[in-house]
């Protein structure tokens, strides 16, 4: 209940507070929140000693870490901003690279399945995504509890024109959205369900979700990475790749593990270039040992 307290009144106050000063404050809040330590620190930390394995020593993944803390506050400052953005403010706030991979899928009329992570800021892409092209983004959330706090971030991005799809119904939905040649948004790098494929990711084995891949094989819609980049201004760079070329053998549980395994790889690479730019505050890999780190209380911070 806290959280979705400070939420909604963050959402009130940005539209009066000065940008900049809502920066700065994210950014302290951020601090504080990392030096309380707790559960997700240690998870935030292992996950991203997993990805710079042997070539960065425990200080500088401690500071790779403060800096992805630093990044989620400032994503949800941000997010708390969004109903107060216009239009222009979101395309100044994000800039665009392969832009034209996007427009090509869009005229296939077959639907585009959006590929990302934990970067950036992916609602403020979206929206910027929905200004753009003058439609809805279609995507799936996390179930968060209480209902009060999952209900402001639906009602949050209805107003920038992302549409939250209800659990109960999204396989049937995200058919239809594809089918009309709309835009579904997916984040994949983490298995919400417990039901997803297994892949190689930074060299060890996990799950990624199922779902983007089946629902391309399905409808014939293309699977289009794109991820976002924080600048040191505060401003976004969203990198829309190649559509992923999807390999087909005809045994559909091998397809989807083939093809699971690409948006894998785009992934990595994305999460490669910068660490600091990814926030993961849940166990990726199963059998990857807790990582001790000292001031840590039982649970804590953003996320």
């Amino acid at each position: 209940m806290m959280q979705y307290l400070f939420l909604r009144l963050g959402s009130i106050l940005a539209g009066y507070v000065p940008v900049r000063l809502g920066y700065f404050l994210a950014t302290a809040f951020a601090r504080m929140a990392y030096a309380r330590g707790g559960k997700k620190r240690r998870d935030l930390f292992q996950n991203l000693r997993s990805v710079v394995a042997g070539s960065t020593n425990h200080r500088e993944v401690a500071e790779i870490a403060l800096e992805s803390y630093r990044n989620l506050a400032r994503y949800y400052y941000e997010f708390m901003r969004l109903p107060h953005m216009s239009r222009r403010e979101l395309a100044l706030q994000v800039r665009f690279c392969g832009l034209e991979h996007l427009d090509r899928a869009m005229r296939a009329k077959k639907g585009v399945i959006l590929v990302s992570g934990h970067l950036g800021n992916w609602d403020v892409v979206g929206a910027a995504l929905s200004a753009l092209y003058h439609t809805s983004i279609y995507s799936v959330a996390e179930r968060l509890r209480p209902q009060k706090l999952h209900d402001l971030f639906v009602a949050t991005r209805a107003t920038v024109g992302i549409d939250v799809i209800s659990v109960s119904t999204v396989a049937a939905k995200m058919l239809r959205v594809l089918r009309q040649g709309g835009i579904v948004g997916l984040i994949c790098d983490r298995d919400l369900q417990g039901n997803g494929v297994q892949v190689s990711f930074f060299g060890a084995a996990t799950t990624m979700p199922r779902g983007p891949v089946a629902l391309a094989l399905k409808t014939g819609a293309s699977i289009v990475p794109i991820f976002s980049r924080r600048q040191p201004d505060n401003s976004l760079v969203a990198e829309i790749g190649t559509p992923i070329a999807l390999q087909v053998t005809g045994d559909t549980d091998r397809d989807v593990a083939l093809n699971t395994q690409k948006i894998a790889d785009c992934l990595e690479a994305a999460i490669g270039k910068d660490p600091s730019q990814w926030f993961v505050m849940q166990p990726i890999w199963p059998n990857s040992n807790p990582e001790v780190l000292p001031g840590n209380r039982e649970d804590g911070g953003l996320g």
